[in-house]
């Protein structure tokens, strides 16, 4: 039986749901599809600047339209906004039409790989120092992991993004 419906990869940032998506995808022949990629696109800006320029509500209102548009695409991974499950229903949006995979991880490695990689799409840790943005991931891990682990699937994501797709190659059974 062909494995259809979409994959959405959910996680703290750093958790690697972007790298992993477009491995997974490859891995699947599947198309990798990133959600924050999809509002920036039809924002015509950054997130961060839609946030400064029209708020968080308006950001979020765009990332639910752009989920349920990337719901109804089959065959595809998604790659979701770390926030995407907690807002406008969205865990439950992605539960009923996907197969959610949380890619799990401790606090201290996700925070140590949004650190060192000190991308500006990362508003929220721009120029943090380590400290602070190991607190920060602290606040959210206890924000978002009881959504979270709502998941049809919790894989380790501590490793290489090579070892998290193996593991969720085994999980689904699929290789």
């Amino acid at each position: 039986m062909q494995f259809v419906a979409p994959i959405s990869l959910i996680g703290l940032p750093g958790s690697g749901k972007s790298t992993v998506a477009d491995s997974l995808a490859k891995a699947m022949g599947r198309k990798p599809l990133h959600l924050d990629a999809e509002v920036e696109h039809a924002a015509g800006q950054s997130i961060g600047a839609l946030f400064a320029h029209q708020g968080e509500p308006a950001f979020r209102e765009l990332e639910r339209e752009t989920l349920l548009r990337a719901l109804a695409s089959p065959g595809v991974v998604i790659a979701t906004g770390g926030g995407t499950p907690l807002h406008h229903n969205g865990m439950r949006e992605l539960l009923h039409r996907s197969t959610v995979i949380y890619l799990h991880l401790s606090v201290e490695v996700a925070a140590q790989r949004v650190y060192i990689e000190q991308s500006s799409h990362r508003f929220l840790f721009a120029g943090l120092p380590k400290s602070d943005t190991t607190a920060l991931m602290r606040g959210l891990f206890a924000e978002r992991h009881e959504v979270y682990s709502q998941a049809h699937l919790l894989v380790n994501a501590d490793g290489t993004p090579d070892e998290v797709v193996d593991r969720i190659l085994e999980v689904l059974n699929v290789s």
